[in-house]
């Protein structure tokens, strides 16, 4: 989960910082002339490995290459890319730090990690990034999905909600409230939200944890046609889930309500 939330994250940030030098701000907007195409990660790769002369140096160039490695499953690859230049003196240096911060919270994961004290530094650490710039969205959406992860979710779906007033169109935001407010009962607010996100980013068709909350949602407000319907366009999206205990909960609970009719 933390390795996909990761890359559509690196793929889809936007940073403002008035006091960027011209050739930063340039390399900047020039990501999203190359991203705005219909190519392949491997040709976005290419495209953006041709600005190197140019944009080499910036901070801007260094997170967005690591972004299209890890997008193509280097993982290795793109880690160093932060880490190695976490010293350059840019003006996005909190990009830097942002991956950075990023890259940790996947390898707690990966190693299983329960000290909820190191997650807890991560959300500080994305705070200090929020002081910098209190208008750049991905460190609250980094923050409110660690509280999801960590089980606040009372936390999660309060700073869930400020990302919607800065950016209405974070999807994000909305998956973190579909499941949060799922987990905390609270069904109507949790269907409001399960729409949108997938208008948002049809990716979550294959996001089990998102598509778990959207179809038990659903069977408590006796949607039972669309609850079956998620769960179908799940399996569809990610096979895999059929070894997933969490599947056949969901998948149990809709067989108990719909024989109550």
């Amino acid at each position: 989960m933390a390795k996909i939330y990761l890359t559509i994250l690196f793929l889809s940030i936007s940073f403002q910082n008035a006091y960027a030098i011209p050739t930063d701000q340039w390399c900047d907007k020039e990501w999203y002339t190359v991203v705005n195409t219909n190519a392949s990660y491997d040709e976005l790769l290419q495209k953006w490995l041709s600005l190197k002369n140019k944009c080499e140096g910036t901070g801007i160039y260094e997170f967005r290459l690591s972004s299209l490695y890890e997008r193509k499953g280097n993982y290795k690859k793109a880690k160093e890319l932060i880490y190695n230049n976490l010293s350059l003196k840019s003006k996005y240096h909190d990009y830097l730090l942002l991956g950075k911060y990023g890259f940790e919270f996947t390898d707690l994961i990966n190693v299983k990690n329960n000290n909820k004290n190191e997650y807890i530094t991560l959300i500080n650490n994305y705070k200090k990034l929020i002081k910098n710039n209190p208008n750049w969205v991905a460190p609250y959406e980094s923050t409110a999905n660690i509280q999801l992860f960590i089980g606040q979710r009372e936390n999660a779906i309060k700073t869930a909600k400020t990302i919607l007033k800065k950016d209405n169109n974070s999807w994000l935001a909305r998956r973190i409230l579909v499941i949060a407010y799922t987990e905390t009962a609270k069904y109507t607010n949790a269907k409001k939200f399960i729409s949108e996100a997938i208008k948002l980013n049809s990716k979550l068709f294959g996001d089990s944890e998102f598509m778990y909350a959207a179809a038990w949602t659903y069977t408590v407000n006796k949607d039972y046609k669309t609850a079956e319907a998620v769960l179908n366009k799940l399996i569809k999206n990610n096979p895999a889930v059929k070894n997933d205990k969490k599947f056949y909960k969901v998948v149990n609970f809709l067989k108990q309500e719909m024989n109550k009719k």
